[in-house]
């Protein structure tokens, strides 16, 4: 009676997958704000958004801005956010917005979404990142700036040295006073532990103890601020001093603790300790962080997970015992929890389904997720219950997740299912009347069994065969007849008389009911009906008796169909109305309908249209369309109906029969769609790239957004229709067409980071698109997207910002000449890794500079002399003029001579103190570094090696957790070798001081928990090999450490590239080395080395230079 139409889902199906499709494969960030209900509670991300902030879909729910973001950012996001919908208008601008790795610049698109009733109930934001234009910009300005500053500034002038190294020194001191300002100002508590109590602590901290003042805290024991006891049983004092030594030992140690305020409040923190070397000694670095909301988030997560009504388990994967369960297994099975978690879970299937159970196991070990897996557990009591699980695996921790519920209710109600229908179908395979059903051209489907005991023919001779046979020739005509207007009104007919030939030769009358059989559209495909036999009086009283039967069976479908069936006497009283259709506006099962009028059940806003309605109804006997239903409680319900009028033979009307489907839900699939279809069009007229989609037969434009129409100068109206033929020439066409068909055949997305194509104006465009398939509801192909940005800018700012580094480059070359002076800059900065390289052994003269320490010291005699002279003239003039004018005298008091002229020469001569203690530290390296020999000259290369272990003896001795690394020696008989020694000396120092770095690693690796030494240990050892190869010196330094990957291998001479913890490592003393060798002394430096069998380094340098 309705028609069965896939036409909103599949509508609504397309429109989302379009705007899925759309919104995932753009670059740019777009979300959905809610504000008519809540405080911009997001509704929806796209996978960009994903990507970059580390979240799901399924993460965000429920949470706005705030849980994302520091609250300043989270303010200033609100504040535009509020003014848009307010407002009502579209917004752009420029935000910062904190990510992982920094703060990003976003140009931001935002709009209100509106409700069915215009008004604005959320916000749509489309943003599109930009730093990296933004830092392309930059770096153009300041390459410019830097081209214009070298041309400018020559050389350096003595002043300028000391200039910068004051500068230096300043901004050292400042440095030092931010990070004191950083440490006193962090909202996280901060402190110092040194010697196991607290040496030092910032604000947070005094205020999160809630003490006075830092005093308070200081010289205490950690355990002193806390319970006597932690929540797991452990005494503070003890388990603060293992979390210290962890630290010390590891480097750092997070966990949780719950500290004492000084009111006697006790409350959790997360605890991060971190070791620092200061002064060759070990301090720890502590920060608090309160967790109380997590805890009470946790305790929450516990209470949702001991209240289920369901069966939530965690269980294992390898063992197949159940790790945790909530109190509703016991509830359904009976069992205690320790019961359960005592024996497999396998033990409680029932036999007839552990194979099943097992199977379905090795799935989910598999990865797979369980939906809807149905088994049968035992109870205390000996039954069983028939459960339903959805199963998630975590392959890395070995686990199931997994809930159940009780289904064995409803597998009673589907065996009781099972055994109705099994009932109907004895009904009919035993009705007198014959039953049957046949297509439209009159072929048998089926007759009942009874067709032998009317007929006297076997059923098997008529199935697919026609009817005609049987029909007696002057009744055909009525016969057909009577089937075309059954196809005609798509409607039951009834009271058709004709004779039917029995297989013993003879006629029967016979007076058949059919109605039509219509597939999904609604189409007649075949016909199905009731035969009696009116010949005897028997066969009409038998006839009768199951016409009662019918008519109770059809009482009994229309009681249980789910839609609303009325009937109505001439008048408009309700006569009948079944179960559904009551329940539908709110009557009693049992309540007098008789009284009740049928348009008192229509809501008043549509009795005019029902009137309407039923007038049609009347005149052509049926009418079918949408109407509003009132409940009893008032509340408006949309139905779609079917009205019938049943008349006479004289034509007057008996009475009126009704069918109503309440399609609310329908009616909220509209409404999505609409919404969906505004927030579509929303997004596509403000997304700052192209949205472009073709249909998949001969791909013509069927979407062309305005930023399609500016990225390729073609308007909507000229391209919908149209394909790529009628606007490109045929050999991009041709490509187009090919990754079009190439993306609907393979379903996959593709990513063409750039195509050049003429737009309708004539420009050459540079374009990056993403192209992928629109699916319909079976998976097949129905549009194709293409989503493409324009990024000819950027190009052409990559090529402006290539070519002025190119000339950058170029300018250097031109003031080479000039700024060969800086070589001796160069050799500073040469020594200065070096000193890096040291480590604590020139820690105090890492940052110093010999040079302008020499300037420094070789003026303090002079400038010493100067102040002497000055404050002799003073003197003098005190002497000469004792009674100066006032506001000399004033000043004289301001600046208090007398306490200047008294420490100003202890200040120099602190200052000559200091400058003599450098020059001894420089004089005391000199003899490793030979600094002050610029120029080559011949030297023993193994007095250099054996200067370089020294300096390394205190890291070559035994350790408390290492033996003492072994150096084997095998010198080869060299001549004196013309080098520059002390950079030579230098690269030895970098690959000695690797080696032992390793060597460290890997006994840290090779040592077990316990202090003892795994079977694969080997004593540390350094192997220093040199020999002469025809002309050619050869220096080979190999360990036996972890050895490194080819990966590494390949990157370790790369500048700053280090595989050190930060702080450890500049990544400058390999890449130094190497630009030694084979820049300054033209030779080679390779390594040799694989994981677990260390590293060798081969160094070659000429016996004599070129």
């Amino acid at each position: 009676m309705y028609p069965k139409s896939q036409k909103f889902p599949q509508e609504l199906h397309n429109t989302q997958q379009l705007l899925q499709s759309i919104v995932d494969n753009t670059n740019a960030c777009i979300f959905v704000k809610e504000f008519l209900h809540t405080n911009g509670t997001f509704l929806l991300i796209n996978q960009q958004f994903e990507r970059l902030f580390n979240i799901s879909r399924e993460e965000i729910r429920g949470k706005n801005d705030y849980d994302l973001f520091p609250p300043e950012a989270a303010d200033t996001f609100r504040k535009i956010d509020l003014q848009v919908f307010e407002s009502g208008k579209l917004i752009e601008l420029e935000e910062l917005v904190p990510q992982s790795d920094g703060i990003h610049t976003y140009i931001s698109l935002k709009f209100p979404l509106l409700n069915g009733e215009g008004k604005p109930y959320a916000i749509c934001g489309i943003a599109t990142d930009i730093t990296e234009r933004k830092q392309a910009e930059l770096a153009l300005q300041q390459a410019k700036e830097e081209l214009e500053i070298r041309v400018i500034d020559r050389t350096a002038e003595l002043q300028q040295t000391i200039n910068k190294l004051q500068q230096e020194i300043r901004e050292r001191e400042k440095a030092e006073a931010r990070l004191r300002q950083l440490f006193e100002r962090s909202a996280d508590a901060i402190l110092i532990i040194d010697g196991g109590v607290f040496t030092d602590c910032n604000q947070a901290a005094v205020e999160m103890m809630r003490c006075a003042n830092k005093e308070q805290l200081l010289s205490l024991h950690p355990s002193v601020i806390s319970p006597l006891t932690q929540p797991d049983g452990r005494a503070s004092f003890e388990k603060a001093e293992e979390m210290i030594a962890t630290a010390l030992q590891k480097g750092s140690n997070r966990f949780e603790w719950v500290h004492r305020r000084l009111d006697g409040e006790d409350f959790w923190v997360e605890v991060l300790l971190t070791a620092i070397a200061i002064d060759g000694k070990q301090i720890l670095n502590v920060v608090w962080r309160e967790i109380g909301d997590r805890k009470i988030a946790e305790i929450e997560r516990d209470r949702f997970f001991n209240i289920a009504a369901d069966m939530l388990c965690i269980a294992g994967l390898d063992d197949g015992y159940f790790k945790r369960i909530n109190p509703a297994f016991e509830t359904i099975l009976g069992y205690t929890p320790e019961e359960l978690l005592a024996e497999p879970f396998i033990n409680f299937v029932h036999p007839e389904d552990v194979e099943t159970t097992l199977a379905e196991v090795s799935t989910i070990g598999n990865g797979n997720t369980t939906l809807a897996f149905e088994n049968r557990y035992r109870c205390k009591d000996g039954s069983y219950k028939w459960l339903s699980w959805a199963s998630v695996p975590d392959i890395q921790n070995n686990l199931i997740y997994a809930t159940a519920r009780d289904i064995s209710a409803r597998k009673v109600a589907e065996a009781a299912l099972a055994a109705s229908e099994a009932k109907f179908r004895s009904i009919v395979e035993n009705a007198t009347d014959l039953i049957y059903s046949h297509t439209t051209e009159g072929l048998f489907t089926y007759p009942a069994p009874n067709f032998t005991d009317i007929l006297g023919y076997e059923v098997e001779e008529f199935i697919g065969q026609s009817f005609v046979p049987l029909i007696h020739p002057d009744d055909l005509p009525r016969c057909f007849a009577f089937l075309d207007r059954i196809v005609a009104t798509a409607q039951k007919q009834s009271g058709l008389e004709f004779r039917t030939l029995r297989k013993d030769g003879s006629w029967c009358s016979m007076i058949a009911n059919t109605s039509p059989i219509k597939n999904t559209d609604g189409n007649v495909v075949g016909f199905q009906g009731i035969v009696r036999d009116v010949s005897e009086q028997q066969a009409a009283r038998r006839f009768r008796k199951i016409a009662e039967k019918e008519q109770q069976r059809l009482v009994a479908i229309l009681e249980a169909t789910t839609d609303f069936v009325g009937v109505a006497d001439a008048n408009g009283y309700n006569t009948y109305i079944n179960q559904a259709g009551r329940k539908m506006v709110g009557l009693e099962s049992n309540q007098d309908i008789s009284t009740i009028h049928c348009m008192s059940l229509i809501a008043p806003k549509a009795i005019e249209a029902t009137e309407k309605a039923l007038s049609i109804a009347l005149q052509e006997g049926t009418w079918s369309g949408e109407t509003v239903l009132l409940h009893r409680n008032g509340e408006e319900i949309p139905v779609s109906q079917a009205i019938m009028v049943h008349k006479s033979e004289t034509g007057e009307v008996e009475f009126l029969s009704t069918i109503i489907r309440d399609i609310r839900e329908r009616k909220q699939v509209e409404s999505q769609l609409r919404h969906t279809r505004n927030f579509l069009e929303s997004v596509l007229n403000t997304l700052p790239v192209g949205v472009i989609a073709k249909e998949v037969e001969k791909l013509r434009f069927v979407l062309w957004n305005p930023a399609a129409e500016q990225v390729v100068g073609l308007t909507a109206e000229q391209v919908l229709g149209k394909n790529d033929y009628d606007f490109f020439s045929k050999e991009q066409a041709d490509f187009f067409t090919s990754k079009d068909r190439e993306v609907l055949n393979s379903k996959k997305i593709l990513d063409i980071p750039e195509e050049t194509i003429r737009t309708g104006t004539g420009e050459t465009r540079i374009l990056h698109t993403k192209k992928t398939a629109i699916l319909d509801l079976e998976g097949n192909p129905q549009y194709l997207l293409a989503i493409t940005e324009d990024i000819t800018e950027r190009k052409q700012a990559e090529a402006a910002l290539q070519e002025s580094a190119a000339q950058l480059r170029q300018k250097a070359l031109e003031l080479e000449q000039t700024l060969r002076e800086l070589q001796r800059t160069q050799a500073q900065l040469v020594q200065s890794e070096k000193m890096s390289s040291l480590g604590q052994l020139v820690a105090g003269v890492a940052h110093e500079i010999n040079n302008p320490t020499s300037f420094i010291y070789g003026n303090l005699t002079h400038a010493n002399e100067y102040f002497q002279d000055l404050i002799s003239l003073i003197e003098l003039y005190q002497k000469h003029y004792p009674n100066p004018h006032p506001e000399i005298i004033d000043y004289i008091q301001t600046i208090e001579l007398d306490f200047l002229l008294e420490d100003l020469p202890k200040l120099f001569k602190s200052m000559q103190f200091g400058a003599e203690r450098i020059q001894k530290i420089i004089l005391s390296l000199r003899s490793f570094s030979r600094m002050d020999e610029a120029e080559m000259k011949e030297v023993n290369i193994h007095d250099g090696i054996d200067s370089t272990l020294m300096l390394l003896s205190h890291r070559l001795k035994a350790q408390p957790n290492r033996q003492a690394i072994e150096i084997i020696n095998e010198y080869g008989n060299l001549p004196l070798v013309t080098c520059y020694a002390g950079q030579l000396n230098q690269v030895f120092m970098n690959i000695l001081t690797n080696a032992i770095d390793a060597l460290e690693q890997s006994n840290k690796l090779s040592v077990m928990g316990d202090g003892e030494k795994s079977n694969n240990y080997q004593l540390p050892t350094i192997r220093i090999g040199t020999y002469l190869d025809n002309n050619w010196v050869v220096i080979r330094i190999a360990d036996n450490g972890l050895g490194m990957t080819e990966t590494v291998q390949q990157r370790i001479f790369n500048p700053f590239f280090t595989t050190k913890p930060v702080g450890q490592g500049t990544g400058m003393g390999l890449s130094i080395s190497y630009q030694i060798i084979t820049q300054r002394h033209k030779g080679s430096l390779q390594c040799f080395s694989s994981p677990g069998k260390g590293a060798e380094f081969e160094i070659k340098i000429p016996l004599k230079a070129c």
